[in-house]
């Protein structure tokens, strides 16, 4: 079965995109938010 990202290309609807992939609406919306946001790593000095 092909992933989410391959899913969007091939013109899916995001929603019927979470019931392919065995995901609730909710814990969908939770997925795209989190693949959204943008993380910064910091360097941590040693102690």
């Amino acid at each position: 079965m092909p992933g989410g990202q391959k899913w969007l290309r091939l013109g899916t609807l995001a929603g019927e995109l979470s019931k392919r992939l065995g995901f609730s609406r909710e814990r969908w919306g939770e997925i795209v938010v989190a693949c959204s946001q943008r993380v910064v790593a910091i360097e941590v000095g040693e102690a």
